[in-house]
């Protein structure tokens, strides 16, 4: 587990890295292109920088907001709590936050940059159509 932990961290450096290499050099292209001053590299470095940050720090949160999920605790969905709770202590994690959002479609997804900003939810199709061992 430890070593996957590993590579989804390293590969999410690199991804970052390629993103802000990408888009710097696009800025630097179409600067060149149009014969404007390539300096405005820079900045299209720094917006790059400034914009990979900022989906670092708040991707998670985005994602719950954009859900409309809500936060629940044990007493509102027992059963959704318990098997997160189950599988955190099986695997020696830290608990995450728990949400539920409410709608038909069956799906679900864990978002967070590392297990003390980690996030689970499902959706209320989902519960209706799996059993606690499918969950």
């Amino acid at each position: 587990m430890y070593k996957a932990i590993a590579t989804n961290k390293r590969n999410t450096v690199l991804i970052m890295a390629v993103f802000v290499g990408l888009i710097t050099a696009l800025g630097f292209a179409i600067s060149y292109l149009f014969g404007a001053d390539t300096s405005i590299t820079w900045w299209v470095l720094g917006g790059a920088l400034i914009y990979a940050l900022i989906q670092y720090f708040a991707a998670g949160s985005i994602a719950v907001a954009m859900t409309g999920a809500q936060e629940i605790q044990k007493r509102d969905n027992p059963r959704l709590y318990r098997t997160v709770e189950n599988l955190s202590i099986t695997l020696g994690m830290p608990m995450p936050k728990v949400y539920i959002i409410h709608d038909a479609a069956p799906n679900a997804f864990a978002t967070g940059r590392d297990p003390k900003h980690a996030v689970v939810a499902a959706t209320t199709g989902l519960l209706d159509i799996m059993d606690d061992r499918e969950l």
